[in-house]
């Protein structure tokens, strides 16, 4: 089952669940891409399935 396709240049981003304390979201990021610094109300996980970055 694929749940989100790859980007070719961008980032893609498909909303897995929401509840009061947690939005799950799955991204896939090309290469050199980012998302930019940003605040939550809500705490954030991050798990690497595949690739690698830089977290700061």
């Amino acid at each position: 089952m694929e749940l989100v396709s790859y980007s070719n240049g961008g980032i893609v981003s498909k909303t897995l669940f929401r509840t009061k304390t947690i939005d799950a979201t799955l991204f896939c990021m090309a290469k050199g891409t980012e998302i930019s610094e940003h605040t939550s109300t809500k705490e954030g996980i991050v798990f690497v399935i595949e690739g690698k970055g830089i977290f700061s």
